[in-house]
């Protein structure tokens, strides 16, 4: 069975910048903006405790249907497609992120 995503490694690099107000641009001087939206940060590590989430859920239905439980295949089917497009999700925004935090790196030179 896979680890959990861990949590606490998920945004390191963006640590390195304290003036980074993730719900919006940079803060001069690292004062926090007037913005009250949603934290982007907040936001990116729900989100992988969904995905994360979904996962365990269709693990939990796998061992289910390998001890005996009443479960239809749909049902196991459907779990692990959801958790795999989730996964897949989350991967192509993570390279997003990747790249665009890879472009400002390269505009900084």
């Amino acid at each position: 069975m896979p680890s959990p995503i861990s949590l606490s490694t998920a945004l390191p690099p963006l640590a390195r910048f304290p003036g980074l107000d993730l719900a919006g641009a940079a803060a001069p001087g690292g004062a926090a903006s007037g913005a009250t939206g949603p934290n982007f940060q907040d936001f990116l590590l729900k989100s992988l405790e969904q995905v994360n989430e979904l996962d365990r859920q269709s693990q939990s239905l796998i061992a289910g249907a390998m001890t005996g439980e009443d479960l239809t295949q749909a049902e196991i089917f459907t779990s692990v497609k959801k958790a795999d497009l989730a996964f897949r999700t989350m991967l192509q925004i993570r390279n997003k992120l990747l790249e665009a935090y890879n472009e400002l790196k390269d505009l900084r030179m």
